[in-house]
């Protein structure tokens, strides 16, 4: 699909909506975890979809060949830095 989006509007209207979806799961997943509750920043929101974006799982999963644990650990890995880093 994500090939298709810049030719086909049907297509781009559903990326478009997943995209801004998974933006809003990070707001909701991750904002309790900061200092205080706070609400993330855009750069923090940026970091966070990057590390639990399908794309990283695929790149941990099927590229790498790890297995589901240490496929895992390295998304929990990047999300502890990134909330470590932004708060």
């Amino acid at each position: 699909m994500l090939g298709q989006e810049g030719t086909d509007p049907g297509v781009r209207r559903m990326t478009d909506s997943g995209r801004q979806m998974h933006r809003d799961w990070v707001r909701s997943a991750f904002g309790p975890l900061l200092p205080g509750g706070r609400v993330p920043t855009e750069e923090a929101v940026d970091l966070l979809v990057v590390a639990t974006d399908v794309y990283t799982w695929k790149l941990l999963r099927r590229d790498r060949g790890l297995d589901r644990t240490d496929a895992e650990h390295r998304v929990r890995t990047l999300v502890s830095a990134v909330l470590a880093a932004t708060s």
